[in-house]
């Protein structure tokens, strides 16, 4: 199994966005598949380029539930190494926009993984957004332990309804405290 795509040296940032189709023609580029997680999509969700509602650019991202479930869920996911995020946080912010969710909640996700448990996790399931909602800015943060493995992120929809995101950054921060 391959390790996940280079982080970001410390200071950097890792700007994700949706310009681009994968070559299969089913999801954005990069948001397509990955070999850790996984695949991006889910039973009942339809995951695409929207080349109608950017926040910015041409497209956006979006995850759409085709079925009647309410228990289920979509994902966009990516990965990438820890490197220059052990020992500081690791911070995913992006905008999203929905449309009729109802049952359940949109969100960005992000989770440290050590070798063979989580390490932190958020889904924002508290404070996502819900409803129908204009483009929102929205960010969730984790300490990243030394002992971390892999950083796993994107956007999920639980339940009915779209999410549109655009406009992704994942960047390192130092930790509480420090420089």
């Amino acid at each position: 199994m391959p390790a996940p795509s280079p982080g970001c040296p410390r200071g950097e940032r890792r700007t994700l966005d949706f310009e681009t189709e994968s070559k299969e023609g089913k999801a954005p580029a990069g948001w397509d598949r990955d070999d850790l997680y996984p695949p991006t999509g889910g039973d009942g969700y339809e995951v695409a380029l929207d080349r109608e509602n950017a926040h910015s650019g041409r497209t956006a991202g979006r995850i759409r539930s085709v079925t009647e479930s309410k228990a289920s869920f979509g994902t966009l996911t990516q990965s990438v190494t820890p490197e220059g995020f052990r020992g500081g946080k690791a911070r995913l912010s992006g905008w999203l926009k929905t449309k009729d969710v109802k049952s359940g909640f949109a969100g960005l996700w992000l989770r440290i993984d050590g070798r063979g448990r989580t390490l932190g996790f958020d889904n924002m399931h508290d404070r996502g957004p819900r409803g129908t909602t204009e483009w929102t800015r929205y960010e969730v943060e984790l300490d990243v332990p030394r002992e971390a493995h892999a950083i796993a992120f994107g956007a999920l929809l639980m339940g009915d309804g779209t999410v549109l995101v655009d406009d992704l950054v994942l960047e390192p921060l130092p930790a509480a405290g420090g420089s």
